[in-house]
């Protein structure tokens, strides 16, 4: 078998490849937070061996200027002659640890969102998990794709502005139950969560049109998994861990309602020039006073301008009268100040009316006894060596998980959410194992893994980091909760 990885770079309409001995070092790592309660980016390091004095880390190279943050960048895996594309990834940023050696840092379309500010945006009614993701893909490197299993979800309520891009896809995953991959494609796909339960069964025994179904071999369960990871398919090293149990889970939905009450959003005297004004909290109905409308002008149907609005000082100039036309955004507004002017702009708060809804993990507390029942008839209660029949308690070191800022976690879907926390909570097996080359493991899905002691866990595969140019093997970390049988 032939193999070796290729890196594809795009630059200055040109495609430039690596390939085969010109890559020295190879390793891309996949990951996923199933419940979207994080957003890890996947990423890659590459270095390659160059002579090519375009790519000179000094200003008189061809690609110097060139070669910046998010320039794009395929890597793929060649195997007998077919090329299988590992992700789509930007690069980071690059550098040379030695002459004729370059090492590029690539991230995928997550990271770069890292770099990308979004203003906010607030849905006051139900709002189809497309939609939601069309006003963000507006500001993605890519697109963003919905899995058809989401295709139903609606979501209603507020992102708020100033963060960036990466932390908005967070709070709209959460809420959805869903997590982005990248792995093999060269957009974001948002893919339902898979959340791996004790009782998970291959499809074959509930679908297999052959079942017998008084078999007592024969198991049913609404939950399934993938694929299997067997001993033969991995390596001896692996670690397995057993994760802190979590004693609680308090999640705060969030319920906007439209306030009577007129605020001022914002009130200034403002320089000539342009501004963005970011609400703090949603607001409708928003008006503006004062100074500050996009700019207009006359012109011929040839495009020449014949009066604009600042085209000279009164009375000799020509006026434009209009009333005013501000750029809104969906959580901000645009001025345009020609001349110093004060600006108000005011408008009705969506107040936030939270409620909590709880968890308390009964695992939490083990009640134990022991010695000897006080009303036994042979109880001697003058005898020093009896031992005394008590009751006591242990209980486990608090470690509960408090959400407050999923605000696009409404109570409408509030329960759905929390039992998707609980689920996954409650997998407290980690075990990090090295599966050959040949295994195919993709992040986010549900496995059931041969583990330690002759034991299995079913359990989600949550990062995967391959060494290209050394064998391929994968060293994977899941997370799942021990098998239950029968």
């Amino acid at each position: 078998m032939i193999t070796y990885p290729i890196l594809r770079l795009y630059l200055q309409g040109e495609t430039i490849e690596f390939k085969d001995r010109d890559i020295i070092g190879a390793n891309v790592t996949q990951e996923i937070s199933p419940l979207g309660m994080e957003l890890p980016a996947s990423t890659a390091e590459v270095t390659v061996y160059t002579t090519n004095s375009d790519f000179n880390p000094f200003s008189d190279a061809r690609y110097f200027q060139t070669l910046k943050a998010n320039t794009q960048a395929d890597l793929i895996e060649y195997v007998d002659g077919i090329e299988k594309l590992i992700s789509h990834f930007y690069i980071d940023e690059w550098n040379n640890p030695s002459k004729d050696v370059i090492k590029f840092s690539l991230h995928d379309a997550i990271g770069v969102m890292e770099n990308i500010i979004f203003d906010g945006v607030f849905y006051e009614q139900p709002t189809s998990l497309s939609k939601i993701l069309s006003d963000l893909e507006v500001y993605a490197p890519c697109d963003i794709v919905v899995d058809p299993e989401l295709a139903n979800i609606e979501l209603k309520g507020y992102i708020k502005g100033n963060i960036t891009l990466r932390e908005a896809l967070q709070q709209v995953c959460f809420a959805a139950g869903a997590h982005p991959i990248t792995q093999g494609i060269d957009y974001v796909l948002l893919r339902p969560a898979r959340l791996p339960n004790a009782r998970a069964v291959f499809p074959v025994y509930y679908d297999d049109e052959n079942a017998v179904y008084d078999d007592s071999n024969v198991r049913y369960s609404d939950f399934i998994v993938y694929d299997s990871i067997t001993d033969l398919e991995k390596l001896d090293r692996q670690e397995l861990v057993i994760l802190q149990m979590v004693t609680g889970v308090e999640l705060i939905t969030h319920d906007y309602i439209k306030s009577d009450t007129v605020e001022t959003i914002f009130s200034d005297t403002l320089a000539p020039g342009d501004y963005k004004i970011v609400y703090e909290k949603p607001y409708g109905d928003v008006l503006v006073n004062g100074a500050g409308d996009i700019p207009e002008w006359i012109v011929t149907e040839a495009g020449e301008v014949i009066v604009t609005e600042d085209s000279g000082i009164y009375p000799n100039v020509t006026i434009i009268g209009k009333t005013g036309a501000w750029q809104y955004g969906p959580n901000s507004i645009n001025l345009h100040i020609i001349i110093p002017s004060t600006v108000t702009i005011t408008g009705h708060p969506y107040e936030d009316n939270t409620q909590a809804l709880m968890w308390n993990n009964p695992d939490a507390q083990q009640n134990y006894t022991e010695g000897a029942v006080y009303d036994a008839s042979a109880s001697k209660y003058d005898d020093p060596t009896v031992v005394y029949w008590r009751l006591y308690s242990i209980m486990a070191a608090p470690n509960a998980w408090r959400i407050s800022d999923a605000t696009l976690v409404s109570k409408d879907v509030g329960q759905t959410v929390l039992d998707r926390i609980v689920l996954y909570a409650q997998s407290r097996h980690e075990q990090t194992i090295t599966a050959l080359a040949d295994k195919n493991i993709e992040v986010g899905m549900v496995y059931l893994v041969d583990s330690l002691y002759s034991e299995k866990i079913i359990a989600g595969a949550e990062r995967i980091s391959v060494d290209l140019a050394g064998g391929n093997l994968k060293e994977t970390r899941l997370v799942g909760t021990e098998e239950l049988r029968g």
